[in-house]
């Protein structure tokens, strides 16, 4: 059996819905709500939202300001051109016979 439970103000509503299927349940549950007079809770309103060229572009502009000219991303950029990656050196060194170190 599927019981029918929810609160109204102070008060709380139990009862047996009488079935197991839950297409049917809902439809009593539905019936019931309707017949009483309950509210359902309205769904969440849909609200467009910014695009991530338009909040990419705001950051830049308002949330980068107080960085240092050197922090920038056009410096870093700037100063990166022509260069390559930087490679890490092993801390053992390549001249030399083996062991001879």
């Amino acid at each position: 059996m599927i019981y029918y439970q929810r609160r109204v103000g102070e008060k709380r509503v139990r009862f047996s819905l009488e079935t197991a299927d839950w297409n049917e349940a809902a439809a009593a549950r539905e019936l019931y709500e309707e017949q009483s007079g309950i509210d359902r809770p309205l769904p969440a309103p849909i609200v467009e939202s910014p695009s991530f060229a338009e909040v990419a572009g705001r950051y830049l502009l308002e949330d980068t300001a107080h960085l240092a000219a050197t922090t920038s991303s056009r410096s870093c950029t700037a100063s990166a051109r022509g260069r390559r990656p930087t490679r890490w050196s092993s801390p053992r060194t390549t001249t030399g016979a083996p062991g001879s170190g």
